[in-house]
């Protein structure tokens, strides 16, 4: 979490430096940022009442100018990422009435709508069902495919195989193992990390 605190402009790093397209990250206001940095945390919770859509409607303030209101096009962009990620049916929902998976799902959407290059993603599948965790995996890869650069953490090194194109494997702040994850995560880089026999037979690609 303090590497994804120092990406997020949340912490100074000690030694080397945090940038973004060659400037320091703290130099960059956080409206500015918010452009290019997106971020899914593995649990948020809202004060108050807002539907599904106006949940996702929310972070497009990024884009838009002050005090103005979401546009036909911010509303479309919604719909889209909603159906995407298959919550359209739940668009009008409460958002405080939704399960611990379907918030995730939400917060996911959200992260999309901004726009933004670059996707932070700590552990977005913890607390979905395992149809939900295909389903985001699955939009991961797209994503890195349509070139979004995203970092995501998880405690499952299946999902290396299911959405990375790189995996880095870190123990008390030191890094194990660093690379394509049919290298990367082996049985010996695994039994080093969690200190207990483990055994990967199969990569499912």
């Amino acid at each position: 979490m303090t590497l994804l605190k120092c990406l997020l402009a949340r912490l100074r790093s000690r030694q080397g430096r945090d940038t973004l397209n060659g400037r320091g990250l703290r130099q960059i206001p956080a409206r500015e940022r918010a452009r290019h940095i997106a971020y899914v945390a593995q649990a948020t919770q809202l004060a108050f009442l807002y539907s599904v859509e106006e949940v996702i409607l929310m972070v497009r303030v990024a884009h838009m100018h002050l005090g103005a209101a979401p546009s036909r096009e911010d509303r479309r962009l919604a719909g889209e990422i909603m159906e995407r990620l298959g919550i359209s049916e739940i668009a009008c929902k409460n958002f405080q009435t939704l399960s611990v998976g379907e918030r995730q799902m939400v917060f996911f959407g959200l992260a999309l709508a901004q726009q933004a290059e670059y996707l932070i993603l700590d552990e977005p599948t913890a607390a979905l069902d395992f149809s939900n965790q295909v389903r985001v995996l699955g939009t991961v890869r797209r994503l890195t495919r349509e070139g979004y650069g995203i970092l995501m953490t998880t405690h499952f090194p299946g999902h290396a195989f299911l959405a990375c194109s790189r995996a880095v494997l870190l123990r008390d702040g030191h890094v194990l193992e660093d690379g394509p994850p049919e290298k990367a995560v082996t049985s010996e880089s695994l039994t080093k990390l969690c200190h207990v026999p483990v055994c990967v037979t199969q990569a499912v690609l």
